[in-house]
Parts: structure tokens; C-alpha cells; sequence
């Protein structure tokens, strides 16, 4: 005859198992991953100051990589002159993918224009992917009667010893990088006025101490909108989907070489293991094709732009960088 006691412990360790397997089955596929990459919180580092514009984009990339990873995304910010505090500091930080960087242009920037940037972009980081990328505009100050960039080149040429100014938001930012650019390209000869950001520059534009200015679609359209400034041309090979009406640099200046995108991406530090790279390149392209994160972007004048594969996003910089590497020569 069946012992009764073995029979209800043994039904007990049955009943226990099956709700075991229940709840397994229920907890998220990323969840239960937990023996691999990611395991644990991923910071990544901003190198500029709260509230600056790649500091609201980039929080919003960090609650949705959080999602994609299934660990909390911590937000570091870690502001310097020409972002360097915050890349040396993960230039120098354990290679593990647990400490990602957010990088703009300035990342390129620095190496060529400011001295002692402290690292080389290609040899201290592995860049994983495009974030997003908008345009720069081309700003003058309404009440200074110019309507075109060719107008702007035109009085420059007709100044004379009168020399007209910019303004210059940090030695290798992608303000600074667009107005060299622009000086070159059109064979003319402005005053570089310094500030340590676009925003008291801005003030200045608005206030007629300085010509012209670049500054993003995000920071320029309450202005634009009010009537205090007008846009000549956006830096990037193809218009603004928030301001169609103004033209390319190629458009209003004959310049078909002029293409100088804001970008954001990721960079982690080198010798991060290629499994992990590959990790979040494919978390970074599933973020880049969400469609909230497209519309917030939207409004910041950015189009979301993941990368094919970190090595296509490693050759598009290497491009920007040459770009960049000429305009100091």
C-alpha cells in the first residue's frame, strides 16, 4: 500500500517545481540573461553641462537603451572646455561596455584645434554607432538688412579694413568648425570672436555685437520664429525638414562640398571585447528606429541615423575628420 506522507511530499515538490518553471517563463527574455553582458548598471558619460543639447538628447537615448538592455542607464555629466574631462575620463575607464561615451563633433574637433586634447578618437575608443544627425544654420541678425549668404560674402568683401564678425562657441565645436569652413570656402575674412558657448554668443547675435553666427535648428528656431534672426543656409547636404524653405550651403553658395552635419553617437573605450560591441550596436540600431524616440528627436532638429555596423561609423568620421584636418592646413 502507497506510504500517503511520501505521496503528499512528494506531489508538494511537484507543485513547487511547476510554479518554479511558471515564474522563469514569465520574467522577460532580457531579464533572465543575467550571466552575460549587460548584468549590472551601464553609465554613460556626458561631456557637457545639464540642460545643453546633447545633454537632452542623450537622456533620452539612455531611458530607451535602458529598455533595450533590460539594466538601468545612468546619465554622468562631466562638462569641461571642449568636452575633455568627460572623453579622457572614458578614454581611461575599463573596457567592460559598462561606461559609454556620448560624443558630438567636438569629439573630432578637439583633436585637431584645441592643443593637448589628451586622446585620439580612433586609437583610445571603438565608435559603435550614430545616434542622430541635424544641421547647423548660418544666423544673421535681422535688423542687419543681409537676406543671403551671398549678400553676407558680398558686404564682408566691401568691409575693408571694417572687418565684420562671428562668433566662435569653443575652439573645434561644430560652431567654430562651420564658420571656418565657411570663411574658407568663400575666400573671405571675418573677426573670430571666442565665447565659451553658443548661448552668450547667441545673446551677442541677438544683441548686433557680432555678424553672424552657426548654431542649431533646436537653439535658432524661437528666434527664427520671432523675426529677431534670419537663416541663410543649413550646413548639411540637404535642407532641414523643420525649416524647408532655407537653402543648402551647396544651394546658396555653389558650395557642393559643404556638408557639415551635427552628430551624436556612441563611443566606448578601446579594447572593449567585440561581443559586447556588438551587443549594443544592435540595442543602439533597435533604439534608432523607435518612433517616439524619432519624434522627440524631431523636435531637436535631429533625424535619428543608427550606423550599418560600428566599422561604418568609424569610416564616416574618419571622413569628417579629414574634412576637419584640412581646414587647419
Amino acid at each position: 500500500m502507497m506510504n500517503l506522507r511520501h505521496f503528499s511530499t512528494q506531489a508538494r515538490g511537484l507543485a513547487l517545481a511547476a510554479i518554479a518553471l511558471l515564474a522563469v517563463a514569465l520574467v522577460p527574455a532580457h531579464a533572465q540573461q543575467r550571466t552575460g553582458y549587460p548584468n549590472k548598471p551601464i553609465t554613460l558619460v556626458i561631456p557637457s553641462a545639464a540642460g545643453g543639447g546633447l545633454d537632452v538628447a542623450m537622456r533620452h537615448v539612455a531611458k530607451r537603451l535602458s529598455e533595450e538592455m533590460g539594466v538601468t542607464v545612468i546619465t554622468e555629466n562631466k562638462p569641461g572646455v571642449n568636452l575633455l574631462i568627460g572623453t579622457r575620463y572614458v578614454a581611461n575607464a575599463a573596457p567592460d561596455g559598462y561606461t559609454l561615451l556620448a560624443m558630438s563633433n567636438t569629439f573630432l574637433g578637439a583633436t585637431v584645434f584645441a592643443d593637448g586634447a589628451g586622446y585620439d578618437p580612433f586609437r583610445d575608443f571603438i565608435t559603435v554607432s550614430s545616434i542622430a544627425q541635424g544641421a547647423n544654420l548660418l544666423l544673421v541678425n535681422t535688423s542687419s538688412g543681409i537676406n543671403s549668404a551671398r549678400e553676407l560674402v558680398e558686404r564682408s568683401k566691401s568691409a575693408g579694413a571694417n572687418k565684420l564678425s562671428f562668433g566662435s562657441a569653443g575652439i573645434g565645436s561644430s560652431p567654430h568648425v562651420a564658420a571656418q569652413l565657411f570663411v574658407k570656402s568663400t575666400g573671405t575674412d571675418y573677426i573670430d570672436v571666442p565665447y565659451k558657448g553658443t548661448a552668450p554668443a547667441m545673446v551677442d547675435l541677438l544683441g548686433g555685437r557680432i555678424t553672424f553666427l552657426f548654431d542649431s535648428v533646436a537653439v535658432s528656431l524661437p528666434h527664427l520664429k520671432s523675426g529677431a534672426l534670419r537663416a541663410l543656409a543649413v550646413t548639411t547636404a540637404k535642407r532641414s525638414a523643420q525649416l524647408p524653405a532655407v537653402p543648402t550651403m551647396a544651394e546658396a553658395m555653389n558650395l557642393p562640398d559643404y556638408n557639415l552635419p551635427l552628430f551624436y553617437g556612441i563611443a566606448v573605450p578601446a579594447k572593449t571585447p567585440p561581443d559586447v560591441v556588438k551587443t549594443l550596436h544592435a540595442a543602439l540600431t533597435r533604439l534608432t528606429a523607435d518612433a517616439t524616440l524619432r519624434e522627440q528627436f524631431n523636435v531637436m532638429g535631429f533625424e535619428l541615423m543608427g550606423s550599418e555596423s560600428p566599422e561604418e561609423y568609424t569610416r564616416f568620421l574618419r571622413q569628417q575628420l579629414d574634412k576637419l584636418k584640412s581646414l587647419k592646413n
